[in-house]
């Protein structure tokens, strides 16, 4: 588990349609934190539609998934909630998701 990767979250969709959300999540965490006992890891989630954010990262056709990432929702999840990894973001991506972080954080 590291940062830029995509994880199946499943927990808070009772519903799945007309839901914007989708299952994955992207860690933001870096790998080097999360230790095998840390149970807690911080996650961004990934939107259908543009959400007409700024801060918002949009997931090209290279990408393991489509959408959004809403790096204005950066959340801590317990860890045996997620499932995968179902992929990872291209290096281009990763580094628009960073800048997007540091921008939502107000750090430049």
């Amino acid at each position: 588990m590291n940062h830029g990767d995509i994880y199946t979250f499943d927990r808070e969709r009772p519903s799945r349609e007309a839901d914007e959300r989708t299952p994955y999540r992207v860690i933001v965490t870096p790998g080097y934190l999360l230790p095998e006992s840390e149970n807690w890891v911080m996650v961004a989630p990934v939107e259908q539609l543009d959400p007409d954010r700024l801060v918002a990262v949009p997931l090209s056709d290279t990408d393991a998934v489509q959408g959004w990432i809403r790096c204005d929702r950066v959340t801590t999840v317990y860890r045996p909630w997620l499932s995968g990894p179902v992929g990872r973001l291209t290096d281009e991506t990763i580094a628009v998701f960073d800048e997007r972080l540091k921008a939502t954080q107000g750090l430049e």
